[in-house]
């Protein structure tokens, strides 16, 4: 996965904390593994999904991901600049 599809993934897993009490059950007639999004939260060995449907950051790993991931993107962005810059 690049680099901005996992800062994606990170977004839509901070958007589910902050705006939907962390918890992915969004159609009650649905089993938890049919909610929309189930794969992309359950794919993420840092998280952990209840049965109920909470999703909890059960490691550090998490924080620190996100972090490199972003690192290494703004490092790209950076680069890409400079090059233009010296191409101009």
């Amino acid at each position: 996965m690049e680099n901005w599809d996992q800062i994606y993934a990170y977004r839509k897993h901070r958007n589910l904390i902050a705006h939907d009490n962390a918890n992915i059950y969004r159609k009650p007639n649905k089993k938890l593994e049919e909610q929309k999004d189930f794969e992309l939260y359950n794919s993420n060995e840092n998280l952990d999904i209840t049965e109920t449907g909470h999703v909890f950051i059960k490691e550090i790993n998490y924080i620190n991901n996100l972090y490199d991931i972003s690192t290494q993107f703004l490092s790209q962005i950076i680069e890409a600049t400079r090059e233009k810059i010296e191409v101009e």
